[in-house]
């Protein structure tokens, strides 16, 4: 069920942001390796990263609850910036965007119809500064811990 949301919200969101935006999840590591495959292809950014580890679907009698640990959006890098420089460009562009458009579909699904995602922006996500889970350069955000309620009626 969750799956099937979370797919519904992000093509919404491309539709919102005029450019593709994939969807991905999985644990960290077969996210990983699965964007790590796919590089060799095709393009893999933007994307909106669902990490399973830790979530929690609870049913309950009108509607589904999800406790959501972990989530991502993440674009590729440019090397050449510095963290103002990636600020005005890459976020201002592409990822504050997906995450405005994001939260607005989450919004009008959410019982609550007041959700507040929690965003930490992280530029030039990067293996040497121990915080890259991509295997690659990548600008992005982390949404960490959030409730979702979706009436059951509406799946």
């Amino acid at each position: 069920m969750l799956l099937d949301l979370m797919q519904n919200v992000v093509s919404k969101v491309s539709e919102d942001v005029g450019f593709n935006v994939r969807f991905m999840y999985g644990s960290t590591l077969s996210v990983v390796n699965e964007i790590t495959l796919l590089r060799r292809r095709m393009e893999v950014y933007p994307a909106i990263i669902l990490f399973q580890e830790g979530i929690i679907e609870t049913d309950k009698r009108y509607w589904y609850e999800y406790d959501i640990p972990k989530m991502a959006i993440a674009t590729t890098t440019k090397y050449d910036l510095t963290d103002m420089q990636r600020i005005n460009t890459t976020f201002q562009n592409v990822i504050y965007p997906i995450f405005d458009s994001f939260q607005k579909q989450l919004r009008i699904i959410d019982l609550n119809y007041e959700l507040l995602l929690n965003r930490t922006d992280i530029p030039f996500y990067h293996e040497t500064q121990n915080t890259n889970n991509f295997n690659q350069l990548v600008d992005g955000c982390i949404i960490r811990r959030f409730v979702l309620k979706e009436e059951k009626n509406r799946c």
